[in-house]
C-alpha cells in the first residue's frame, strides 16, 4: 500500500511538471495500454485512475486519459506502446506483463515515464532500471498449495496452463514448493490465449486432479471456456 501511495505521489509530480511546461492549456495525457480486458486488469486501471482522482487531481483538467486495449494480442500491443510516443504522452500506465514490456521499450528513446501493475516478476521481464516504477502481484505460491490441500485432500497432480514468460517464476517456485505439500506439477506452455483450451483438453486427458493459474493473462481471458471443460471432466 505505501509503494502504491508512493508511485501515485510521483506520478501527481510527474504531471505537475509536465503542465508547468506545456506550451498551451492542453491537460497531459496518460497512456493506458492494457493487454486485455477481464475483471482484474480492470480493477487494475480502475484504482489507477481512482488513485489520481483521490490524491486531488481531476480528469480533464489535470490529466486527460487516453486507453487502449490490446485484446491480448502482443502486436497490438507493441503499435499501442509505439502510438503512445508517438503522440509523446506525458506517462505511460501499462497493465500486465507484455503491455509494460511494450510501453518501456517504446519509452526509452524519449524517456517518458512508465507506471505498471499487474506484473508478477518485474525483474524476470527487465523491468528493473531506467525511467519505470510500479507494482507487483507476485502470488502467494505456499498459501495457494496449502489452500488446494485442504479442498482436495486426495489430489496428487496440479495442471498448470502458461503463456506468459512471466509466469515462469511462479512455476518454478510451484514446482520446488510442490512437492512438500504431496502434489506433483503437469505444466504446458503455449504461445497464445488461441492455444489454452486445447492444453487443458490435454492435461484433463492426463488426468490432473485439478487445474492452477499463475495469473498469466491469456488463461484468465478464456476462463470461462477453461471451467466449462474443467466442470465436464468431473
Amino acid at each position: 500500500m505505501k509503494k502504491f501511495v508512493a508511485i501515485i505521489l510521483a506520478v501527481v509530480l510527474c504531471l505537475s511538471v509536465c503542465a508547468c511546461g506545456a506550451k498551451d492549456s492542453s491537460a497531459p495525457v496518460i497512456g493506458i495500454c492494457q493487454y486485455g480486458e477481464h475483471g482484474s486488469l480492470d480493477n487494475c486501471r480502475e484504482g489507477f485512475i481512482q488513485g489520481l482522482i483521490d490524491a486531488g487531481l481531476v480528469e480533464g483538467t489535470d490529466f486527460v486519459i487516453d486507453y487502449q486495449n490490446a485484446s491480448f494480442d502482443d502486436n497490438i500491443d507493441n503499435q499501442i506502446a509505439q502510438s503512445f510516443a508517438a503522440k509523446d504522452v506525458a506517462l505511460m500506465c501499462a497493465i500486465a506483463t507484455p503491455s509494460a514490456v511494450a510501453c518501456y521499450a517504446a519509452a526509452e528513446e524519449k524517456d517518458i515515464p512508465v507506471i505498471y501493475t499487474a506484473i508478477s516478476d518485474p525483474e524476470q521481464a527487465k523491468l528493473t532500471s531506467g525511467n519505470i516504477t510500479g507494482t507487483s502481484d507476485k502470488l502467494p505460491v505456499d498459501a495457494q498449495l496449502e489452500l488446494i490441500r485442504a479442498i482436495q485432500p486426495d489430489a496428487k497432480t496440479i495442471g498448470i496452463v502458461y503463456t506468459e514468460p512471466n509466469s515462469v517464476s511462479h512455476l518454478e517456485k510451484l514446482e520446488k514448493l510442490a512437492p512438500d505439500y504431496g502434489f506433483t506439477i503437469e505444466a504446458i506452455g503455449v504461445t497464445a490465449a488461441a492455444e489454452v483450451t486445447q492444453a487443458v483438453d490435454t492435461l484433463i486427458s492426463k488426468k490432473v486432479d485439478c487445474l492452477s493459474n499463475l495469473t498469466d493473462n491469456n488463461v484468465v481471458g478464456v476462463l470461462s471456456s477453461v471451467l466449462e471443460k474443467t466442470n465436464a471432466a468431473k
